[in-house]
């Protein structure tokens, strides 16, 4: 679970990254690698933990590799 200091909006992408990875069975580097192009497991974990935010187009790739629109990908799931 993130820290109480970490943004709304990037609790919530940390949460939706760490359940869309649960589901496909992945680790944080395989995941990271699904990306074009891939990033690093340290910086795909920083984003998983909220301590991280996508820079750039970075946000716009994840949502894409979940299947959702950027702006429900910083909505909590559920």
């Amino acid at each position: 679970m993130p820290s109480p200091t970490v943004s709304a909006p990037a609790a919530a992408l940390a949460a939706r990254l760490k359940a869309w990875r649960a589901a496909e069975g992945l680790s944080q580097r395989a995941a990271g690698e699904r990306l074009d192009p891939p990033v690093h497991f340290t910086t795909w974990a920083g984003w998983e933990r909220g301590e991280r935010w996508p820079q750039g187009v970075d946000l716009e790739r994840l949502a894409s590799l979940m299947g959702v629109s950027p702006g429900e990908a910083i909505t909590p799931p559920g």
